[in-house]
């Protein structure tokens, strides 16, 4: 092992915090110093030749507004400007947060020629390294954002080398089925900030959230007209991308956007929007994010997934044996993969696979051609207002009940079909029902088997609930199903044999 010897000292008059470092062309040390010990001293870079003579080369530009500057990451651009992170809220001070910059730096012997902002209004920004045409900067701590897993998020920006005065604004708080009080906050934040593009780092409440604020800030009217009917589909919204960090919704791919109204007397109706503007330009599904979500989110996910290729199976629309067959081939992937994670949740390749169904499920490919139903979908949504479960725990219990009514009352054709080629099952020709029967049954196993709940009852459901759940369901949406066209007296039978 070699033995560590030192370099050199740092003059104690121009530094007593150094951090970022990187070499120019002519082979010289540049150090970025911040200076956080002692905040009297000016945030400066220093240079260091090759006989290690170190000179102050500059301070670093302040911040106009804070009149403040502490120096970080730094890197050299292909044309030999020097780009820079700023990160004076790094000392702590309130009014010092989500000031944050990337600078552009054009330099020569005597300092700086001309400073070009590439973006601002940043909470941590950290490091950075340059690839090709794109930086890539670090942004160290997020507060206002949350996992799923309750954890601090961090995350990597990529700006174009080219750009000047990207700006930006956080807003944090999104719950679980996500509400409509975020949603007008985050229309209000963007109209005032002039937001031209929504980036949500979530699972399908914050893109589904997202995607109600890029509606909402170019709309005159209420931006709920889109989910209770008033208006619609969708045609003007500003442009969304997704960083996703949990495979379930299928939000990253998909023209929907659902969110809750919550009303001055406490009521909650779960109601969804939709336009083809809404699918977001791009998704960033990186399967490592997942892999901290406890296992009761990822079970979660799972049965969502399922969920969704169920909701287009069951159809009848006759004679599309290609998006069948695509249906079928997601869920099998699921069964596997979902056994695989849950008892290795660091799996990256199951990981992978999972959140490449999730998309692949909900962005409407699987559903070409096809009657859908979706009523599943939205009795849970009263199982999700009511009882606080994830939206994957209502379905997960709901479908098994939902399938033998509809067996009972449209036949057990497709519901062989489905116990056969997903499941398994040996088809029994004299007795269809039996087979169909152990299909469904295989459902609810699995779901038992990954963590899901079996009844409403598990979640503190009562029979007196039924009604209560069943107006919502109803009140300004009178259409529910496809495969099974709900009515009130359905919807409230397939609740209690839930219980």
């Amino acid at each position: 092992m070699q033995t560590s010897k030192l370099f050199t000292l740092l003059p104690e008059e121009l530094v007593c915090t150094p951090d970022g470092m990187a070499i120019d062309r002519d082979g010289n040390l540049i150090l970025s110093c911040p200076n956080f010990a002692d905040l009297s001293m000016p945030s400066c870079v220093l240079k260091i030749d090759k006989d290690r003579n170190i000179k102050k080369w500059f301070d670093v530009p302040r911040n106009e507004y804070t009149g403040e500057a502490r120096a970080m990451g730094i890197e050299f651009g292909p044309d030999g400007d020097l780009y820079l992170v700023d990160n004076a809220g790094w000392t702590g001070e309130p009014h010092m947060v989500f000031t944050g910059r990337i600078l552009r730096l054009r330099l020569n012997d005597a300092g700086v020629v001309k400073c070009t902002v590439v973006a601002d209004n940043m909470e941590h920004p950290n490091g950075i390294r340059i690839w090709g045409d794109y930086m890539y900067v670090t942004q160290s701590c997020m507060t206002r954002q949350k996992t799923d897993s309750g954890k601090l998020m961090s995350c990597v920006y990529r700006f174009p080398l080219d750009a000047e005065g990207i700006q930006h604004v956080e807003l944090g708080g999104v719950k679980a089925s996500p509400h409509s009080d975020l949603v007008y906050q985050g229309i209000e934040l963007a109209r005032k900030e002039g937001v031209d593009f929504v980036l949500p780092i979530g699972g399908g409440s914050v893109m589904d959230s997202a995607k109600g604020i890029a509606l909402g800030a170019v709309y005159d009217g209420d931006f709920w007209d889109f989910y209770c009917g008033k208006a619609g589909p969708v045609t003007k919204a500003l442009p969304v991308g997704c960083v996703v960090t949990i495979a379930a919704s299928g939000s990253e791919g998909s023209t929907d956007s659902v969110v809750t109204l919550v009303t001055e007397d406490g009521k909650q109706y779960k109601r969804c929007a939709d336009g083809d503007i809404l699918r977001p330009l791009f998704a960033i599904m990186n399967p490592e994010l997942m892999m901290t979500l406890p296992p009761y989110q990822t079970a979660s996910g799972i049965a969502d997934i399922m969920a969704h290729c169920m909701e287009r199976y069951f159809s009848h629309t006759k004679e599309n044996e290609l998006t069948d067959r695509l249906l079928e081939a997601v869920m099998l992937t699921m069964i596997k993969e979902g056994k695989r994670v849950m008892k290795d949740p660091s799996n990256y390749d199951a990981r992978a696979n999972i959140m490449w169904a999730a998309m692949v499920a909900q962005n409407n490919s699987t559903g070409v051609g096809r009657a859908q139903d979706w009523g599943t979908h939205h009795m849970d949504n009263e199982i999700g207002i009511l009882y606080g479960a994830s939206h994957g725990a209502g379905l997960a219990l709901l479908f098994p009940y939902w399938m033998e009514y509809a067996m009972k009352t449209q036949g057990p054709e497709l519901f062989v079909k489905y116990a056969t080629r997903v499941w398994g099952c040996q088809n029994d020709f004299e007795h269809p029902e039996v087979t169909a029967r152990e299909g469904i049954q295989r459902f609810r196993d699995f779901m038992t088997e990954i963590g899901m709940p079996a009844t409403i009852s598990e979640l503190g459901g009562k029979e007196e609930d039924i009604p209560v759940m069943v107006e919502n369901m109803f009140f300004g949406a009178p259409n529910h199903g496809n495969f099974v066209k709900l009515t009130p007296e359905i919807a409230a039978e397939i609740y209690k044999m839930a219980l």
